[in-house]
């Protein structure tokens, strides 16, 4: 579920953001950035870093493997005028499980990357949604809209800012496990 659609969904269920009556509330509005906010906050940061280390620690290892196949490649060419053609045929096949393997074990480490990534940053989502939820009791905003889908809102209505401190204070850090 996208976050514009969960937002929605929780404007739809707090008490106070909808009525069912002839009048009309005044509209007590704001503005803010989800996407600046989801992407600069201090936890977002802190993932990113993670999933590079993560992903360099992954490079290292596929760089080896990749290194020990070229090596053995390498060697394979040059057996191959010496070696019977069953014998090198057999070689090669041995070589060719490897790489593929080896390829296999590129894409299973990219979709551990992305899966640890979404799920880290979909904490931060959540912890978006809570802090909105708070800010929204607190400061009684019944309308809240996406700023990039703006063409004009005075400055005063921005809670983006606001939101990313209360964001960093509500979740700080976020550990992003190595995939196993």
């Amino acid at each position: 579920m996208s976050f514009r659609v969960a937002f929605i969904i929780f404007c739809m269920a707090v008490p106070g953001l909808t009525q069912a009556q002839d009048k009309l509330p005044p509209a007590v509005i704001a503005v803010l950035d989800s996407q600046f906010v989801i992407v600069n906050g201090q936890a977002s940061q802190g993932i990113r870093t993670q999933i590079e280390a993560i992903r360099d620690v992954y490079s290292e290892e596929i760089k080896a493997l990749e290194d020990e196949l070229r090596s053995d490649e390498d060697e394979l060419k040059r057996q191959q005028a010496i070696l019977a053609p069953d014998i090198f045929a057999e070689r090669r096949r041995e070589w060719e499980d490897r790489l593929a393997y080896v390829e296999r074990l590129v894409e299973e480490r990219n979709r551990q990357i992305d899966r640890s990534f979404n799920d880290a940053m979909n904490q931060v989502r959540e912890a978006v949604l809570s802090v909105i939820v708070e800010m929204t009791e607190q400061r009684g905003f019944n309308i809240i809209l996406e700023k990039g889908e703006l063409v004009f809102a005075a400055r005063t209505l921005d809670i983006t800012d606001d939101i990313i401190i209360a964001l960093d204070e509500a979740l700080p850090n976020v550990d992003v496990p190595m995939p196993k």
